[in-house]
Protein backbone atom coordinates (compact mmCIF):
# COMPACT_ATOMS: atom_id res chain seq x y z
CA UNK A 1 0.00 0.00 0.00
CA UNK A 2 1.54 3.49 -0.92
CA UNK A 3 0.81 6.36 0.70
CA UNK A 4 0.80 9.97 -0.70
CA UNK A 5 1.01 12.65 1.44
CA UNK A 6 0.34 16.15 -0.71
CA UNK A 7 1.52 19.20 1.14
CA UNK A 8 -0.37 22.29 0.06
CA UNK A 9 1.42 25.46 -0.57
CA UNK A 10 -0.83 27.77 1.83
CA UNK A 11 -0.42 24.92 4.56
CA UNK A 12 3.66 25.07 4.18
CA UNK A 13 3.45 28.76 4.78
CA UNK A 14 1.82 28.36 7.78
CA UNK A 15 3.75 25.47 9.10
CA UNK A 16 6.94 27.66 8.93
CA UNK A 17 5.12 30.68 10.27
CA UNK A 18 4.56 28.70 12.89
CA UNK A 19 7.74 27.41 13.33
CA UNK A 20 9.65 30.75 13.42
CA UNK A 21 7.35 32.49 16.02
CA UNK A 22 8.14 29.50 18.44
CA UNK A 23 11.42 29.90 18.11
CA UNK A 24 11.46 33.53 18.08
CA UNK A 25 9.56 32.87 21.28
CA UNK A 26 11.69 30.57 22.86
CA UNK A 27 14.76 32.55 21.93
CA UNK A 28 13.29 35.79 23.83
CA UNK A 29 12.69 33.90 26.54
CA UNK A 30 15.83 32.69 26.86
CA UNK A 31 17.39 36.50 25.90
CA UNK A 32 14.65 38.79 28.19
CA UNK A 33 14.83 41.94 26.80
CA UNK A 34 17.23 44.57 29.69
CA UNK A 35 15.33 46.82 31.51
CA UNK A 36 16.24 50.58 31.70
CA UNK A 37 18.13 49.91 35.33
CA UNK A 38 19.83 47.36 33.41
CA UNK A 39 21.23 49.38 30.54
CA UNK A 40 21.83 52.27 33.19
CA UNK A 41 24.12 49.74 35.14
CA UNK A 42 26.20 48.55 32.20
CA UNK A 43 26.70 52.38 31.32
CA UNK A 44 27.57 53.35 34.69
CA UNK A 45 30.16 50.40 35.19
CA UNK A 46 31.68 51.03 32.39
CA UNK A 47 31.88 54.69 32.95
CA UNK A 48 33.19 53.58 36.49
CA UNK A 49 36.56 51.90 34.68
CA UNK A 50 37.30 54.59 32.95
CA UNK A 51 36.58 57.75 35.84
CA UNK A 52 39.35 57.29 37.58
CA UNK A 53 42.25 55.30 35.20
CA UNK A 54 45.10 57.83 35.99
CA UNK A 55 45.34 60.45 38.99
CA UNK A 56 47.87 63.01 39.29
CA UNK A 57 48.66 64.73 42.39
CA UNK A 58 50.30 68.07 41.94
CA UNK A 59 52.80 69.37 44.61
CA UNK A 60 54.15 72.92 44.74
CA UNK A 61 55.33 75.68 46.59
CA UNK A 62 51.57 76.93 46.14
CA UNK A 63 50.14 74.12 47.37
CA UNK A 64 49.81 71.83 49.82
CA UNK A 65 49.09 68.27 48.73
CA UNK A 66 51.57 66.37 51.21
CA UNK A 67 48.23 65.57 53.20
CA UNK A 68 46.60 64.04 50.32
CA UNK A 69 48.86 61.51 49.44
CA UNK A 70 47.49 58.69 50.85
CA UNK A 71 44.01 59.59 49.84
CA UNK A 72 45.17 59.45 45.99
CA UNK A 73 47.22 56.42 46.88
CA UNK A 74 43.74 54.78 48.04
CA UNK A 75 41.80 55.90 45.00
CA UNK A 76 44.10 54.86 42.64
CA UNK A 77 44.84 51.08 44.40
CA UNK A 78 41.14 50.97 44.55
CA UNK A 79 40.58 51.44 41.08
CA UNK A 80 43.87 49.84 39.49
CA UNK A 81 44.70 52.84 38.28
CA UNK A 82 48.08 54.61 37.48
CA UNK A 83 49.46 57.76 39.42
CA UNK A 84 51.63 60.61 38.54
CA UNK A 85 52.92 62.75 41.23
CA UNK A 86 54.02 66.39 39.40
CA UNK A 87 56.21 68.42 41.84
CA UNK A 88 55.86 72.03 39.76
CA UNK A 89 58.49 74.47 40.42
CA UNK A 90 57.43 78.22 39.60
CA UNK A 91 60.34 80.08 37.91
CA UNK A 92 60.68 84.06 38.31
CA UNK A 93 60.51 85.65 35.02
CA UNK A 94 64.35 87.82 35.95
CA UNK A 95 65.28 83.88 35.82
CA UNK A 96 65.89 81.40 32.96
CA UNK A 97 63.03 78.70 32.90
CA UNK A 98 65.71 76.02 33.26
CA UNK A 99 67.58 77.93 36.13
CA UNK A 100 68.80 75.79 39.29
CA UNK A 101 66.98 76.83 42.41
CA UNK A 102 68.44 74.68 45.15
CA UNK A 103 65.73 74.85 47.66
CA UNK A 104 63.05 74.11 45.61
CA UNK A 105 64.37 71.55 44.05
CA UNK A 106 65.43 70.05 47.11
CA UNK A 107 61.59 70.33 48.31
CA UNK A 108 60.43 68.44 45.24
CA UNK A 109 63.04 65.26 45.74
CA UNK A 110 61.58 64.81 49.15
CA UNK A 111 58.11 65.66 48.00
CA UNK A 112 58.28 62.67 45.51
CA UNK A 113 60.37 60.59 47.52
CA UNK A 114 57.45 60.82 50.03
CA UNK A 115 55.12 59.76 46.85
CA UNK A 116 57.28 57.00 46.32
CA UNK A 117 57.35 55.61 49.79
CA UNK A 118 53.22 55.85 50.07
CA UNK A 119 52.82 54.15 46.73
CA UNK A 120 55.36 51.28 47.51
CA UNK A 121 53.54 50.50 50.75
CA UNK A 122 50.05 50.90 48.47
CA UNK A 123 51.16 48.85 45.27
CA UNK A 124 50.16 51.30 43.42
CA UNK A 125 52.11 52.05 39.66
CA UNK A 126 53.31 55.54 40.27
CA UNK A 127 55.43 58.24 38.19
CA UNK A 128 57.29 61.41 39.16
CA UNK A 129 58.17 64.12 37.51
CA UNK A 130 59.91 67.86 37.95
CA UNK A 131 58.45 70.50 35.76
CA UNK A 132 59.73 74.25 35.51
CA UNK A 133 57.16 76.62 34.20
CA UNK A 134 56.46 80.11 34.23
CA UNK A 135 53.03 79.57 35.34
CA UNK A 136 52.07 76.74 37.70
CA UNK A 137 48.23 76.56 36.73
CA UNK A 138 48.66 76.73 33.16
CA UNK A 139 51.44 73.77 33.83
CA UNK A 140 49.10 72.14 35.40
CA UNK A 141 45.83 71.99 33.07
CA UNK A 142 48.42 71.04 30.25
CA UNK A 143 50.01 68.04 32.61
CA UNK A 144 46.44 66.79 32.55
CA UNK A 145 46.15 67.46 29.01
CA UNK A 146 49.10 65.21 28.14
CA UNK A 147 48.04 62.79 30.57
CA UNK A 148 44.60 62.52 29.83
CA UNK A 149 44.18 62.45 33.47
CA UNK A 150 40.54 61.39 34.80
CA UNK A 151 41.52 62.78 38.49
CA UNK A 152 43.81 65.87 39.81
CA UNK A 153 44.31 65.89 43.46
CA UNK A 154 45.08 69.39 44.97
CA UNK A 155 45.69 70.14 48.61
CA UNK A 156 45.96 73.92 50.61
CA UNK A 157 46.62 75.10 53.57
CA UNK A 158 43.44 77.05 54.88
CA UNK A 159 44.99 80.37 57.21
CA UNK A 160 43.28 81.00 60.74
CA UNK A 161 40.51 83.94 60.79
CA UNK A 162 40.60 84.06 57.14
CA UNK A 163 37.57 85.79 56.42
CA UNK A 164 38.08 86.30 52.47
CA UNK A 165 37.70 82.93 49.58
CA UNK A 166 39.36 80.29 51.07
CA UNK A 167 40.76 78.85 47.68
CA UNK A 168 43.93 80.39 46.08
CA UNK A 169 43.88 81.87 42.37
CA UNK A 170 45.21 78.99 41.65
CA UNK A 171 43.21 76.14 42.98
CA UNK A 172 40.39 78.32 41.51
CA UNK A 173 42.19 78.90 37.58
CA UNK A 174 42.62 75.11 37.79
CA UNK A 175 39.19 74.16 39.24
CA UNK A 176 37.81 76.26 35.97
CA UNK A 177 40.20 74.73 33.50
CA UNK A 178 41.24 71.67 34.13
CA UNK A 179 39.32 68.47 31.36
CA UNK A 180 38.50 66.64 34.49
CA UNK A 181 37.49 65.99 37.93
CA UNK A 182 39.46 68.14 40.92
CA UNK A 183 39.80 66.88 44.32
CA UNK A 184 40.87 69.75 46.81
CA UNK A 185 41.74 68.92 50.31
CA UNK A 186 41.75 71.71 52.85
CA UNK A 187 43.25 71.31 55.82
CA UNK A 188 43.58 74.13 58.80
CA UNK A 189 47.22 75.98 59.19
CA UNK A 190 49.20 74.77 61.51
CA UNK A 191 47.71 71.00 62.31
CA UNK A 192 48.30 68.17 60.74
CA UNK A 193 45.35 65.99 59.61
CA UNK A 194 45.12 62.07 60.62
CA UNK A 195 46.43 61.46 57.04
CA UNK A 196 49.33 63.40 57.34
CA UNK A 197 50.13 61.64 60.34
CA UNK A 198 49.71 58.81 58.26
CA UNK A 199 52.15 59.66 55.92
CA UNK A 200 54.56 60.26 58.97
CA UNK A 201 54.38 56.99 59.85
CA UNK A 202 54.62 55.65 56.63
CA UNK A 203 57.68 57.50 56.28
CA UNK A 204 59.30 56.60 59.68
Amino acid sequence: MTFVVAIHPVGAALAAAIFVSTVSTLWWMLHPPKTKAEEAAEVITEHVQEIVSTVVVVMSEATSSEHMLPLAMRIASKQRASVLVVYVIEVPMQLPVNAAMGDEERRALEGLAAAQAIAKKSGVDLRTETVKTRNTGQAIVSIIGRERAHLLVLGMVRRAHFSGNPFSGLIEYVSAHAPCDVMIGVRPYGQATKMLESLKEELG
